[in-house]
């Protein structure tokens, strides 16, 4: 999975520079924004992978379906402004120490960016939801899962995303969508039963 892969590479990269500090402060005194570069990788490693720890401390509480929702994309959110802050200080590493680790850190900055803004623009507005694949007979539709989630473009084909393998908090109708970790397109049978749902049984389609 991408999201962990490059998570992983930030970890490993803030471990290796946590031993340099702790063995060689001095080749940290290039700046004064470098030599806090180790405390605040640290900081936003963690609240990168704040999903997998948010998961690890909800299980044992009770929270309704809109709570989740909001935790899921307050987290979501979290994740991007942390991940876009760890491209800005990796441009400042940049500056002082080129290298394969260093470019390696900018390049899995912006793929974590771009991972969690992906998921946020799909599920974030109050045009996205969930439905059952029981509900729609489409064959243009890979959804294993047998749930859809999706995202309403008015009177166009609506756009639909299925897990595949692994998501994080599933158990919403606003999950974080992990790039390359579901099947997705575009249908109009769609369209028409979220429609039906809608105008004739009064359905929220965001529950």
């Amino acid at each position: 999975m991408l999201y962990v892969v490059t998570l992983l590479y930030v970890g490993v990269y803030t471990s290796s520079q946590m031993i340099k500090f702790l063995l060689n402060p001095q080749s940290f005194n290039k700046g004064r924004l470098m030599s806090m570069s180790v405390p605040i990788m640290t900081v936003l490693f963690v609240l990168i992978g704040s999903p997998f720890f948010a998961l690890l401390l909800l299980g044992g509480y009770n929270f309704s379906l809109a709570q989740l929702n909001d935790i899921s994309l307050q987290i979501q959110c979290l994740v991007f402004f942390s991940s876009f802050i760890l491209v800005l200080l990796s441009i400042y590493i940049l500056f002082y120490s080129k290298g394969f680790w260093q470019t390696g850190l900018f390049l899995s900055a912006i793929i974590l960016s771009c991972i969690s803004l992906n998921s946020i623009l799909f599920v974030g507005g109050n045009s996205s939801g969930a439905i059952s694949s029981l509900l729609i007979s489409d064959p243009s539709i890979d959804c294993p899962s047998g749930r859809i989630l999706f995202k309403s473009n008015g009177n166009h084909a609506t756009e639909w995303r299925c897990e595949k393998s692994f998501i994080l908090f599933s158990n919403t109708s606003k999950p974080f969508l992990v790039f390359g970790d579901y099947n997705s397109g575009y249908s109009w049978k769609l369209t028409k039963v979220l429609e039906l749902i809608q105008n004739k049984n009064g359905v929220n389609k965001n529950q």
